[in-house]
């Protein structure tokens, strides 16, 4: 999996940058505010970047923050939310206002988006508002202090990068820390590749 990819930017475009790598050109599809970041064409270009791969297409996501990836992760994990529409909403959105607006419950915020209707606007503020409550987040699932901050929210990522719902890498991931809890002692922590292995275990 690619997960960041540095190189001389080649074309910029609202909706994607051309990256030049050992004379390999890469299209990366970015959001607006990705586009927003990007340095001058024939200067180095920095992003950090989410592949998938769909039949036989490859598509590459690129990102200026971490923020971004991570929001992005998370609008795919929605039902009937596809790369195309967290791309728009992403665009259309500052990170600050949507968590604002989930939290709130403010779909009329959310629907002036484009291409974010009314029935998509509720189901993101139904599957995105535990989600940005801090005693529902992942990394916070009480599980043992042997699990280092962070773990347990990565998993959960990597999960939805992988093609999991968010249903099911919550619940995944729930199970995983309460397992490895039981299982440690001496005070070991888990590592993300073991919580990842359990996970994964939950998810056959």
């Amino acid at each position: 999996m690619i997960d960041t990819i540095r190189g001389k930017l080649i074309r910029k475009f609202p909706s994607y940058a051309l990256i030049d790598i050992g004379g390999l050109g890469f299209k990366v599809n970015i959001p607006f505010s990705t586009y927003q970041q990007l340095p001058e064409e024939g200067r180095e270009a920095h992003l950090q970047t989410i592949m998938q791969i769909k039949e036989e297409n490859v598509f590459l996501y690129g990102f200026h923050t971490s923020e971004e990836k991570d929001m992005f992760l998370m609008l795919l994990g929605i039902s009937g939310i596809g790369a195309k529409t967290s791309l728009t909403i992403l665009s259309g959105i500052s990170i600050s206002e949507f968590t604002q607006a989930v939290m709130s419950g403010n779909e009329t915020m959310l629907r002036k988006i484009p291409g974010v209707g009314r029935k998509t606007a509720a189901r993101i503020v139904v599957e995105l508002k535990d989600r940005f409550s801090p005693e529902e987040r992942p990394s916070k699932i009480s599980a043992g202090e042997t699990v280092p901050p962070g773990a347990a929210s990565d998993a959960y990522m990597a999960l939805l990068s992988l093609g999991y719902n968010a249903a099911q890498a919550k619940i995944a991931v729930e199970k995983a820390l309460a397992e490895k809890a039981l299982a440690e002692t001496g005070g070991q922590s888990t590592s993300l590749e073991d919580l990842l292995k359990t996970a994964f275990r939950h998810l056959l």
